[in-house]
Formats: structure tokens, C-alpha cells, sequence
């Protein structure tokens, strides 16, 4: 009896132990990962990563703004494009420098070579305040083409004894005539050449102490002296009916004896080079035919603003410019006047004398 009572013992204790063990056991493969699970031979995929909570704001409420905009393209390249503002405006003014001391060079070496200073003709004409009147001019410009009938050029030696010669008959002389000497030398260095009798008489006209209206007048007699070897009558240059106007080919004729003569400013004679803007403006002296283009399509232009104001104010329009048609263009037309050769030659384009600086209109 009490061996089975010892063995029943001992059967229980047997029991109690095999179901710890169990137990045991049991909690041991529910707390190892599954992927470490014994007889496991599959690779767990990587977990996956949960969703970020929505944001909320300080209060603690969901963030309901709209999402950010992404940068545009201005926005992402603003370093770059103030750079090429930068450069471009450095390059701008680097160009404008270097064209301006470009102009000015060629104004300067324009000046240089001039035969007379400004303050020289204003000496020269002072000297000779009381030697001449415009019909004396007009007298001088007769008696040197009808002393060289059919010729249009003479020695300088041979044009200033008919000078002295017509002004010894009115007891009258040439003043500080050396300036006219040097002007008329520079024209012609080799010796013995022929001078142009129009080129003379403008070097001439830098004796006369006129006003501008007068002076230009003069010149205007000294063209139309050379038809057939004379000027005309006494009334030729008074701007009386019936005197012979100017027509271009022998406007330009004059032009070039102004500019010989050194009576038109530089900076009218420089014009810009159109086939060599780049990278830098190249200049070049216009032509005696460029500056009587020019100064026609400024008058085309005071012209056509002229009729506008007139329409406006509901007055009679204006005349036509003196110069621009195509007979002017061709030398068969009316021609200029005495006056409308002062508005031509008072242009921008060829300035005679600096009057376009003198608010001429």
C-alpha cells in the first residue's frame, strides 16, 4: 500500500514536469522571430514602412494647407541670369566707350589737318572789316572768270593779281593776306598746279566780315559768275527776279570748296562705317555727295513736320524742300535760291561755319 502510494507520487511529479517543459516549450517559439523560425528556409521580405501620421498643427489639428510649388525656371537660374545682366550691361558701355574715342580720334585728325584756325578766320575777317561789300565780292568773282574765259582753274599767283588789281581800283587791300596764302598753298602743294577758280573765291570768303545771310549771298554770286564768264548784271546778287538759281551738281561743287577750305566742322564730315559695326563702330569721312544727301533728307524731314504743325493750326502749308525732288537730283530742277542756300548749308548735315550749333532753324 504504501509503495503505491510512493509510485502515484512520483507518476504525478513525472506529469508536472512534462507539461512545464511543454509550456516552456511553447512560449519559447512564440517569442522567437519568424524568420529564425526552425526548419524556416524562406527569406522574410523587408518590412514595409508605415505611413507617416498626418501633420498637425500647434493645436494639434490635421495641417490642411496646400503643398509648396515647386521653383520655376527663373527661380532656379536667377544667379545666372544677373550675371548675364551684368555682363551684358558691362559689355554695352565698353562698346559705347570705345566707339565714342573711335569718333572723337578721327574728329581730332580731321582738325589737325586743317589749313586755318577758327580763331584765325576771326582775325582774318576783323582785319578786313571795311575792305569788303557783297557786290564787291560779286565784282572779284567776275573779273577772275572773265580773265580765264572757258577755263575753271588757274595759278594761285595768277588769281591773286586779279584780286589785288580789282581792289586796287577801289583803293582798297587784302589784309593779313598770308592766312589766305597758307589756306590756298595747302590745297595745291605742288608747285605750279592749278587751282580751282570756286575753291579760290571760297578761300576768298573767309575775308568777309558778314552775317551769315550776306556771306552765304556772296558765295551764291560767286557759283552763278561762272556762267559764260561773267555774272550778269549788278542786280544779279541782290536776290532780285530773273537771277539764275543753284542747282545740285554745282551745290556740291560749293560744299567741296567749304570743306577744302576748312569752313565745315569736323564733326559733320565724320560718319559711321556701316559694314564695320563689330565689334566696335568704324568711322570714315563722308563724301561731298553724302553730305548733300544728308542735308536733303533733313529737309524732306523739317519739310513733312512743318505740314503736319500746319494742318493742325489749319494754315497754309509750307514750300516744298529746296532740294530732294528727283529733277533736283538729276541738276535739271529750279535749283536755290540765295536763302534757300542758307537753309541748305545751315542744315546739321553740313553746318557751315558751326550755324547748326546756333539754333538756326
Amino acid at each position: 500500500m504504501r509503495r503505491l502510494v510512493i509510485c502515484s507520487h512520483t507518476v504525478q511529479a513525472s506529469n508536472n514536469a512534462l507539461r512545464l517543459s511543454s509550456f516552456r516549450t511553447v512560449m519559447r517559439h512564440r517569442t522567437r522571430p519568424r524568420h529564425l523560425s526552425t526548419g524556416s528556409t524562406t527569406t522574410a521580405s523587408p518590412a514595409t514602412p508605415a505611413p507617416a501620421p498626418p501633420s498637425t498643427s500647434a493645436t494639434g489639428a490635421p495641417d490642411m494647407s496646400p503643398p509648396k510649388p515647386s521653383p520655376g525656371i527663373i527661380s532656379r537660374n536667377i544667379g545666372k541670369i544677373v550675371l548675364l545682366t551684368l555682363s551684358s550691361l558691362i559689355a554695352y558701355l565698353y562698346r559705347s566707350s570705345e566707339n565714342q574715342k573711335r569718333s572723337k580720334a578721327l574728329k581730332v585728325y580731321l582738325e589737325d589737318q586743317r589749313s586755318i584756325e577758327p580763331w584765325e578766320i576771326d582775325e582774318f575777317r576783323m582785319a578786313n572789316w571795311g575792305t569788303w561789300d557783297r557786290a564787291l565780292f560779286q565784282e572779284v568773282a567776275n573779273e577772275l572768270y572773265m580773265a580765264f574765259p572757258g577755263r575753271k582753274s588757274a595759278s594761285y599767283p595768277a588769281l591773286i593779281r586779279v584780286v589785288a588789281h580789282t581792289l586796287g581800283r577801289h583803293q582798297k587791300r587784302l589784309q593779313l593776306g598770308h592766312y589766305l596764302d597758307r589756306v590756298v598753298l595747302c590745297l595745291e602743294p605742288e608747285e605750279g598746279k592749278e587751282v580751282d577758280v570756286l575753291t579760290f573765291l571760297c578761300a576768298l570768303s573767309l575775308s568777309l566780315n558778314f552775317d551769315v545771310e550776306e556771306r552765304v549771298g556772296a558765295l551764291h554770286d560767286a557759283v552763278t559768275a561762272a556762267d559764260c564768264g561773267h555774272a550778269g548784271s549788278s542786280s544779279a546778287g541782290k536776290g532780285e527776279e530773273g537771277v539764275r538759281k543753284i542747282h545740285r551738281r554745282e551745290l556740291e561743287q560749293l560744299v567741296a570748296g567749304l570743306v577744302a577750305t576748312a569752313q565745315i566742322p569736323a564733326e559733320a564730315l565724320v560718319k559711321a562705317d556701316p559694314e564695320r559695326s563689330y565689334p566696335f563702330q568704324a568711322y570714315q569721312v563722308a563724301s561731298i555727295e553724302e553730305l548733300v544727301m544728308k542735308a536733303s533728307t533733313e529737309g524732306k524731314a523739317k519739310h513733312e513736320k512743318a505740314m503736319k504743325d500746319a494742318v493742325k493750326a489749319g494754315l497754309e502749308p509750307p514750300k516744298p524742300p529746296p532740294l530732294g525732288t528727283e529733277q533736283e537730283d538729276k541738276g535739271v530742277g529750279e535749283g536755290l535760291s540765295a536763302r534757300e542756300l542758307v537753309e541748305v548749308l545751315s542744315t546739321k548735315a553740313i553746318c557751315v561755319w558751326g550755324e547748326c550749333y546756333q539754333g538756326r532753324d
